[in-house]
């Protein structure tokens, strides 16, 4: 699924039920280390092939503020 995001903060303009679930995790780590990479193939699909870049992206709203690293 193709998710827009905030392009500052990574908030998705939509959020579907599953990313919703998971926003009621991110207060049980705290402490958690988040290494988030991902790449473009510059093939027009803006993704790695695998997950689409903004897709991505979001993890940052999903994490923060509780995750520092």
């Amino acid at each position: 699924m193709y998710v827009s995001a905030n392009h500052k903060n990574g908030k998705p303009i939509q959020m579907n039920d599953n990313y919703k679930r998971q926003l009621v995790l991110r207060k049980l780590y705290p402490h958690a280390k988040v290494l988030n990479v991902y790449g473009d193939l510059e093939d027009g699909s803006h993704s790695d092939g695998r997950v689409k870049n903004p897709s991505s992206k979001s993890l940052r709203y999903l994490v923060s503020p509780k995750v520092k690293s």
